[in-house]
């Protein structure tokens, strides 16, 4: 993959991965991993709908929405090891056909292998707020990035966001044209947002359209 200079939008997300999530690299990552190149979806994945979540975490949302969603694919793209990993091992387990999967930055893959005017829409689920005022340049919802994830959607296509941050959802509001819509019914509540809400904080749900 050519490498393309841009702001980087994680932090450095490691983690240790256990004897299951290793087994799982090992032995399913060739499996469920997306080819390198353009992708040609139509060949890949026949007539199915494909969808992206940006930075699906420990994976509990893309498999509970491949799971109420059969007919549509569904990739999960992230830096963290141990969450694509697991996810893959609970889609063997569970027998989930339609979730792929990709090691590495969103922002590299949108510029160099999605087509234009593919996905039907796009998750962004409790992305890395960057509170600090000198950080938000990194955030992965700016304008210029809205501009690339909008390109990539269909005609009706959406992106769908949550986050914890109040400041933030009102700048996705203000700045980005999201508008409030309520929690769709397939999502889970994860780890990461019951901690959030035992420490105080509203989930709010947005939508941009294409």
């Amino acid at each position: 993959m050519q490498n393309i200079s841009h702001i980087r939008t994680f932090s450095g997300r490691h983690g240790r991965l256990s004897l299951t999530q290793k087994n799982a690299i090992e032995v399913l990552l060739d499996k469920y991993q997306m080819p390198a190149g353009l992708w040609a979806f139509d060949e890949l994945f026949k007539n199915s709908q494909v969808v992206v979540e940006i930075g699906s975490g420990d994976g509990t949302a893309p498999q509970a929405f491949a799971q109420a969603h059969h007919d549509t694919q569904i990739i999960a793209i992230d830096v963290y090891k141990p969450g694509i990993a697991q996810l893959m091992h609970n889609c063997e387990e569970q027998n989930i056909k339609n979730v792929s999967v990709v090691i590495g930055d969103a922002l590299q893959v949108f510029k160099e292998q999605i087509p234009d005017h593919s996905l039907g829409a796009i998750h962004i689920f409790f992305p890395d707020p960057w509170p600090k005022k000198r950080h938000q340049k990194r955030r992965i919802l700016t304008q210029v990035n809205l501009e690339l994830f909008k390109l990539k959607l269909v005609k009706g296509g959406r992106i769908l966001v949550a986050t914890d941050w109040q400041q933030y959802a009102s700048e996705i509001v203000d700045e980005l044209g999201a508008i409030t819509q309520v929690r769709p019914n397939w999502r889970p509540v994860t780890k990461f947002e019951k901690k959030a809400i035992s420490q105080g904080r509203n989930v709010f749900e947005l939508a941009i359209d294409s």
